[in-house]
C-alpha cells in the first residue's frame, strides 16, 4: 500500500516533467507500441531526444511498464463486477494481498468510508458472481461483508491520465 511519503514523492516527480514529457506520455498511453520516430514527429523533437526522455521517465519510475489492454469479453469474461468489501481493521493488508492473488481480480484498492477495500473482478457470467463470492471471497479470513455491483456500461475507462 502507498504511504504518505510515497504520495509526496509522486507529487515531487510530477513536477519534474515538462509539457513535452506530458505529450510523450499521452502518446504512449494511447499506443504503447508507437515508435520513437512517430512520437518525435508528433512532439517536434528528434527520435533520439524522445528515446532519452522515455528512458528518463522509466528510470524515474514515472513509467512503470508498457502494457496492452485486453477486451475481457473477447476472452470469455463478459461480466465486470465491483466489490466493496468490509474487512477487520487489523487484517486489511493480508486480505488485500490474498485478493490480489486471484486471477479474476484486476484491481484492489484500500478506501476510506464504510468499506475497507474496493475490488474489480472480471467473471464469465452472472451465474459465476455468486459462486466467486461464496467459494473465494467468503472463504478469506477477515472479510466481514461484501457488496457487489455489476457494471452495466462503460463510458470511460482509463487507468491513468496526464
Amino acid at each position: 500500500m502507498k504511504s504518505l511519503n510515497d504520495s509526496k514523492h509522486m507529487l515531487e516527480k510530477s513536477v519534474l516533467i515538462d509539457e513535452v514529457d506530458k505529450k510523450i506520455l499521452r502518446e504512449l498511453i494511447n499506443n504503447s507500441r508507437i515508435s520513437y520516430s512517430d512520437i518525435a514527429e508528433r512532439v517536434h523533437l528528434s527520435r533520439v531526444s524522445v528515446r532519452e526522455r522515455v528512458i528518463k521517465l522509466k528510470q524515474s519510475g514515472i513509467i512503470k511498464h508498457f502494457t496492452i489492454f485486453i477486451d475481457s469479453a473477447g476472452i470469455g469474461f463478459k461480466t465486470s463486477v465491483f466489490f466493496d468489501i468490509e474487512v477487520k481493521t487489523n487484517m486489511i493488508d493480508s486480505v488485500a494481498r490474498t485478493l490480489a492473488e486471484f486471477d479474476e481480480i484486476t484491481i484492489v484498492y484500500q478506501t476510506t468510508g464504510a468499506t475497507s477495500l474496493h475490488v474489480h473482478a472480471q467473471l464469465e457470467n452472472l451465474d459465476s458472481i455468486g459462486e466467486f463470492m461464496h467459494n473465494k471471497l467468503y472463504s478469506i479470513d477477515g472479510i466481514t461483508n461484501v457488496n457487489s455491483h455489476i457494471l452495466l456500461k462503460k463510458y470511460k475507462s482509463l487507468l491513468t491520465y496526464i
